[in-house]
C-alpha cells in the first residue's frame, strides 16, 4: 500500500491524502453515519427551511451596499456551511432508508459519485 496512508493513519487523519486531493481540486470530508432519531422528517425539513432562510436574511443584509466585506462573508459561510452539514445528515438518513448504507463521501471538483 502507499506508505502515504499509512502516515495519515498515523496522524489520524488524511493529512497527506487530503493535500494530494486539493492539488487535484477535491475536498475530502469524513463519512457521516446516519443517524437514527424520532425526529419526523417534516421537522427535519422545517429545520432545514430555517437556516436558508437565515442564510438569505445575512445574504440580503450583506448585499444591501452590493458587496461582502470579510465579516460578512464570514457570516454568510458559517450559515452555509451549518445548511451543508444538515443536508448531509438528511442525505445519511434517506440513504440508510433507502439501502445505501448511510455512509457520504462528498468530493468537489470533477463530477463524481
Amino acid at each position: 500500500m502507499n506508505p502515504s496512508f499509512d502516515l495519515d493513519r498515523e496522524a489520524g487523519e488524511p493529512v497527506i491524502t487530503g493535500a494530494m486531493a486539493k492539488t487535484l481540486g477535491f475536498e475530502l470530508l469524513p463519512m457521516v453515519p446516519a443517524e437514527v432519531s424520532g425526529v419526523p422528517w417534516e421537522t427535519k425539513l422545517c429545520w432545514l427551511g430555517q437556516v436558508r432562510g437565515e442564510l438569505y436574511g445575512v445574504m440580503g443584509e450583506a448585499l444591501a451596499d452590493g458587496r461582502f466585506d470579510a465579516e460578512e462573508a464570514g457570516r454568510a459561510n458559517a450559515k452555509i456551511e451549518e445548511e451543508i452539514a444538515q443536508l448531509r445528515k438528511i442525505q445519511a438518513r434517506i440513504n440508510a432508508e433507502g439501502g445505501a448504507g448511510g455512509q457520504i463521501v462528498r468530493m468537489t471538483g470533477e463530477a463524481r459519485r
